[in-house]
């Protein structure tokens, strides 16, 4: 079954148990890494199901929570959703709740936290994020917290892209949320600009009283519409500082009519994020199809692009633009690089509607200083089997991506659990982390579409050179015992 893409609705316009320990807890004297939730120095595995039923309330959302060890990440978690004991707000109606999630040490107890973004909120008609703590137990729903966009109850999507890092420099972990219904201004003929706002770390939980909020392009041609529809951190100008990097999601052109979306940087300083300016323009950027990371070992931080649909038909195989970065501030200027699956050196060929760039991720698989790329095509065809889905590795190099030795997984990979089947959406999101500390990066895939839209995931093992399908695993709600999953799009949203 297709997934449905998480910002489908703005185009269209009682688990409070932590987690159980697999090792003993490190002090909590430092601060933890992201997804390290019960300070053990292995990152958790937080799989989204944002269609998850919720007593009689379809699409209300929730997030499952995976253990890790040095054996890599177990099925023995939890599901919280909004009527977990301890969770702020209600479960309701088409609010999917784990529609995105960012994590940090954000008080600096030793434990990572976890942001988890409920954009479709029915309250007061805006979105909602909910802070979940760490603690020795792991993940708890005890002392979690909420946050709303401050003064205004308008509809708003708050929540539809979250992003952690320490944009001011004062080591302490600020939040970005995406907002993208919100801050109407040049555009009433399509829709609201939308904005994102910054949570400023360095107290016990954040406030509305600590924030600063970001604009795209407000005015002429290029204005943003929907800004902040995808997030990204890295530092792109070269100064060693972490860059808020933001996409603006357009609309897409119907017999002519639409809205080019955009890429914008907001760089660092002492007072956090600011100065947001376009580095591109015509990228239509949503859901997980941004990322950072140095791909060519230079002194700067490229940022990729995927654009699944990029024509006005919207029937294109899908393309990844990699856009490397010259000058500073409001000077800054982007040179793209396209990727697609024509190119040599790319496993596959394009073919209608693959959808090569829906989801994209960076990291060095093979330990030689260059970002890889990990590319997502959810609707990649598997022989007869339209809407399977394909992951697709290219490796990075001194000359930028190589043209050989790049690798394809799907669910008709020797070793890879499961069977490729008509809408399984392998691919839909993708996530590397070293789940079992061994130096090297693993991949989990999201598969939304399994089962009839239930959905599930499948992790592959680093391998040192790229992903080792020996150990591979497929997850899902089944061992959860989860009572009424129904089509709860297991795997559409991951940490990454």
């Amino acid at each position: 079954m297709p997934r449905r893409h998480p910002l489908a609705a703005v185009l269209g316009l009682a688990l409070g148990t932590p987690l159980l320990l697999l090792a003993p807890p490190a002090s909590a004297a430092g601060v933890a890494q992201p997804y390290d939730f019960n300070g053990d120095g292995f990152p958790e595995l937080v799989v989204g199901a944002p269609g998850l039923t919720v007593g009689s309330k379809g699409e209300a959302g929730g997030i499952s929570v995976l253990p890790a060890s040095k054996d890599g990440v177990f099925e023995a978690g939890v599901v919280i959703t909004q009527a977990s004991a301890g969770v702020p707000g209600d479960a309701a109606q088409d609010q999917r709740f784990g529609s995105a999630f960012a994590s940090a040490d954000f008080d600096h107890d030793g434990y990572a936290d976890l942001a988890v973004g409920t954009p479709y909120q029915s309250e007061g008609d805006r979105g909602r994020v909910v802070v979940l703590r760490g603690s020795t137990s792991g993940l708890t729903t005890s002392g979690a917290y909420s946050l709303v966009r401050a003064g205004t109850s308008d509809f708003d999507n708050f929540g539809v892209s979250l992003a952690a890092a320490d944009f001011d420099g004062d080591g302490f972990a600020d939040l970005a949320v995406g907002a993208i219904t919100a801050d109407r201004v040049e555009s009433p003929e399509y829709g609201p600009n939308g904005s994102v706002t910054i949570f400023q770390g360095g107290q016990a939980t954040f406030s509305a009283q600590r924030t600063t909020v970001l604009h795209g392009q407000r005015t002429g041609e290029d204005y943003d519409l929907l800004f902040g529809s995808s997030l990204a951190v890295g530092d792109v100008d070269g100064d060693a500082r972490p860059d808020l990097v933001v996409g603006s999601l357009g609309l897409p052109y119907d017999d002519g009519e639409g809205h080019d979306g955009s890429v914008s940087v907001c760089t660092s300083g002492d007072a956090g994020p600011g100065g947001c300016h376009h580095v591109a323009v015509g990228y239509s950027t949503g859901s997980t199809a941004l990322a950072v990371g140095n791909v060519e070992g230079d002194q700067r931080n490229e940022i990729v692009v995927g654009q699944p649909q990029e024509n006005p038909d919207r029937d294109d195989p899908g393309v990844v633009y990699t856009l490397a970065l010259a000058g500073t501030g409001s000077s800054l200027k982007a040179k793209a690089t396209k990727l697609t699956q024509a190119i040599k050196g790319v496993p596959g060929s394009n073919e209608k509607n693959d959808e090569f760039g829906y989801a994209v991720a960076l990291g060095d698989l093979d330990s030689d200083g260059y970002a890889d790329l990990v590319v997502g095509s959810d609707a990649e065809a598997i022989g007869s089997r339209k809407h399977a889905g394909r992951v697709t590795v290219v490796y990075g190099g001194k000359k930028g991506y190589r043209t050989s030795g790049n690798k394809v997984y799907d669910q008709s990979t020797k070793g890879v659990p499961g069977t490729a089947e008509s809408g399984d959406g392998f691919g839909t999101a993708v996530s590397l982390r070293d789940h079992d500390v061994d130096g090297h990066l693993d991949l989990t895939v999201g598969t939304p579409g399994e089962n009839d839209g239930v959905g599930g995931i499948t992790t592959l093992d680093g391998s040192g050179k790229s992903f080792t399908t020996k150990g591979a695993k497929t997850f899902g709600l089944g061992a959860l015992a989860y009572p009424e999953p129904g089509v709860a799009a297991f795997g559409e949203s991951l940490s990454r």
